[in-house]
Parts: structure tokens; sequence; C-alpha cells
């Protein structure tokens, strides 16, 4: 009876090979399948863009509220906040999302501020504020995670009032 080797190196590698190209055929082969079945408009943002604010004056320490919701069936609000600062300005603004799970009670800014539920417009990554005199854009994603949201952008300079534009984007 003539005796049996163990496999050599080069059997093993070319078993584990074919082993190895099954398995990724077949995890293409399932990827295309559901690929196929996405519906790609579900998972891109819904042309749902909304200006909230057009060239609003924003006093000097003053604040305004835009209110969204109830809104049940999207993810996340992209928010765009455009500021024009005076040439003296000394601060930026500042956006907040606040949420409320009845549309009547909402988060203060305390607490938004606690959570990371706030950006500053006008200021560069180090926290300095080069605003003064110009125009400086900001977009964020809010997600929703109550029905209502409320969008709070306060002007954290008391001397001088700047302008805003704000919209958002609703995404699925």
């Amino acid at each position: 009876m003539p005796r049996s080797y163990p496999a050599t190196f080069e059997d093993i590698l070319a078993d584990r090979l074919k082993t190895t190209t099954d398995a990724v055929g077949s995890v293409y082969d399932r990827l295309h399948d559901v690929k196929g079945t996405v519906n790609t408009p579900d998972v891109l943002p819904v042309k749902e863009v909304e200006q909230l604010l057009s060239n609003y004056s924003l006093a000097a320490g003053g604040t305004v509220d835009r209110d969204l919701g109830p809104i049940t069936d999207r993810t996340a609000a992209i928010i765009t906040v455009r500021g024009s600062f005076d040439p003296s300005a000394t601060a930026g603004f500042r956006l907040y999302w606040l949420y409320s799970p009845d549309g009547g009670n909402y988060d203060d800014e305390v607490s938004a501020e606690a959570e990371g539920n706030y950006t500053d417009i006008g200021y560069d990554s180090g926290g300095a504020f080069v605003g003064a005199g110009s125009i400086m854009q900001k977009t964020v994603i809010a997600p929703f995670v109550t029905p209502y949201m409320r969008l709070r952008i306060k002007n954290l300079d008391g001397s001088y009032a700047g302008s805003i534009d704000l919209w958002r984007t609703l995404l699925k």
C-alpha cells in the first residue's frame, strides 16, 4: 500500500486561495444583490432645501429662533449659516440645535453646550474670532433625536449687529 504524505505547502496555499476566492465571489454576489434592491433616492439628501432666514439683521447680543417639526421621517437636518460681520465686531455667532419631545419644551443653551449641540461661526480652528468685516459660512449636520428641533442663532458680540442667512436641508 503506498504511503500518503502530507500536502505540500503549494497544495495547501492553492486550496486556501480557492476557498478565499469562492468566499469573495459569494460576498460580491450578495453585495450585488443588495445593491440591486437599494433605491438610490432613499439614501441621498432629500431635495427639501428651505431658506429660513435671508439677510436677517441680528441685533448686538440678540437671538433668533426657527423651529423644525414635527419631523419623524428624516434622520438629520443639514444646517447652513452665513454670517456677515461688522468691521468692528469682536465676536461671532453661535448656532444651537435644541431638542424637544413635544414642540413646547426645548433644551436650554447651557445643556446644549454641555452636549456639544452648537457651533460657532466666525472663528478659526484655534477659537480666535476672525470674522470682523467679512462674510463667513458654516454647514453642520444635526441628527433628529426627537420630533422637534429649534435652531437658535445668538450674536455673541454685545456691541455690533450682524446679518445672517439660514438654510436647512432634510436628510432622509
